[in-house]
């Protein structure tokens, strides 16, 4: 005797597969500039850059997380959407976690946030990149000022401080178990 067994699936089912490819292609030129051994000034303005866009592509990837995970689902801001959420910007992102984050631990983000976005603010807003000469006396404009390595170094470590504030502040996040905290944190690189 053979039974045979029909299952009709009533509910519907969605599927959503996002590309990064844009990200991979940044990270691995952000790769290349850090490993480069004698930059010149586009070298710089390169790696500022594209630092700067893996960082905001990883959080707004890491945010998008956030409401697909339904963390919001008990808050005001239970009807936010993915859509909603990529038109606010980085500053915006952070504020929605005051359900559940102090204050000053979303102050101490957004600081360390425009103190990392400087650069790439002046690099991409057309800021003058050179030396000026008065008189024979010579100055350099602020972001040639940022043209070596101790500068970009120290701004690796701005970087480095924002993503380990991030990770640490996931840990506070309601919704998601200790696994899905770690899958959270390892959308963000270090460098």
């Amino acid at each position: 005797m053979q039974i045979n067994e029909t299952i009709n699936i009533k509910e519907e089912v969605s599927l959503f597969k996002d590309s990064y490819s844009f990200i991979f292609y940044c990270k691995k030129e952000l790769e290349k500039e850090l490993v480069t051994a004698s930059r010149n000034d586009l070298n710089y303005m390169k790696l500022y850059v594209f630092l700067h866009l893996v960082l905001e592509m990883s959080l707004s990837q890491l945010f998008r997380q956030f409401v697909l995970g339904n963390i919001y689902l008990r808050t005001s801001d239970k009807n936010l959407t993915t859509e909603k959420m990529d038109k606010k910007d980085i500053k915006e992102k952070f504020e929605t976690l005051l359900h559940f984050l102090p204050v000053k631990d979303i102050n101490k983000l957004k600081g360390c946030y425009c103190n990392f976005a400087e650069k790439r603010n002046k690099i991409l807003h057309g800021h003058a990149v050179g030396e000026k000469w008065i008189n024979g006396v010579g100055k350099v404009t602020k972001i040639k000022e940022w043209f070596n390595e101790k500068e970009v170094a120290n701004h690796l470590k701005v970087y480095n401080k924002l993503v380990d504030l991030v990770r640490e502040n996931i840990d506070k996040l309601p919704a998601f178990t200790d696994s899905g905290k770690k899958d959270m944190k390892n959308i963000l690189y270090s460098y």
